[in-house]
């Protein structure tokens, strides 16, 4: 059985930014099923592909920052970036989080 849903918290950093915007949630159910929403100022798939990138260096870094991941921010980002070539090269049909 799963924890309860939660909404994660508005960064600190952001918080008071009239101009900060959430671009992209995503939502991973207990069966499997991944959903996501974007914000329509995402409406070019190049954006996206950047936004991707930038996303999986923010993730390496907090996994650096939070001492999740014990090696270096490159390490953390370069199994990141493999991870996802693996998948967009053989995708899987099992759920992410097992």
């Amino acid at each position: 059985m799963w924890p309860p849903m939660i909404e994660l918290p508005l960064p600190e950093s952001i918080s008071s930014e009239e101009k900060a915007r959430e671009l992209i949630r995503m939502w991973h159910s207990e069966d499997g099923e991944l959903t996501v929403t974007i914000d329509g100022w995402l409406d070019n798939p190049n954006v996206c592909g950047r936004l991707i990138v930038d996303l999986a260096v923010l993730i390496a870094k907090e996994y650096v920052a939070t001492n999740v991941w014990r090696g270096t921010l490159e390490a953390a980002l370069y199994r990141i970036l493999s991870a996802a070539d693996v998948e967009i090269q053989n995708p899987t049909n099992s759920p992410v989080l097992e």
